[in-house]
């Protein structure tokens, strides 16, 4: 019986590959091994299925999901900027925020990422807007 690494790994080549199909089969086996509750298990299934474009699978395991933390917000974000949903991506990063998440490099990162889709998609407004927050944000925290 494969263990969480194995299912994470195989997860990881589904999502990279974007095999979707062998990705359900993979996760109907860690339901059946009772490992659907595993918080390495879930993240690696949102990501999976945030890679392969099914992102209202990515997105009904993440509000399930009671060990949110800033990787599984960034999971989530990812997958709908890699499918250029805007206005979604910003919605949840406000989440995220909102949320209490703290800021660190990974949210910087994840602010340069956004402004950079805001600028590539035409919402230049938007990516003005991003960087007002981040440097009203990045006072807050060094403060």
């Amino acid at each position: 019986m494969p263990n969480v690494v194995t299912f994470i790994c195989i997860l990881k080549a589904c999502g990279n590959e974007e095999v979707v199909e062998i990705g359900k089969e993979v996760h109907a086996k860690i339901i059946y091994s009772h490992l659907e509750n595993e918080n390495l298990i879930t993240k690696a299934l949102i990501d999976m299925y945030s890679k392969c474009g099914m992102i209202a699978e990515a997105q009904g395991l993440f509000h399930t999901f009671s060990s949110r933390d800033l990787v599984t917000w960034h999971i989530l974000i990812a997958g709908y900027s890699q499918l250029g949903k805007d206005e979604i991506v910003f919605m949840l990063f406000h989440q995220m925020i909102n949320h209490g998440e703290e800021l660190n490099l990974a949210t910087l990162e994840q602010f340069t990422c956004m402004v950079d889709l805001f600028s590539h998609v035409g919402c230049l407004d938007k990516a003005i807007m991003l960087i007002k927050v981040m440097k009203t944000m990045m006072q807050h925290t060094c403060v």
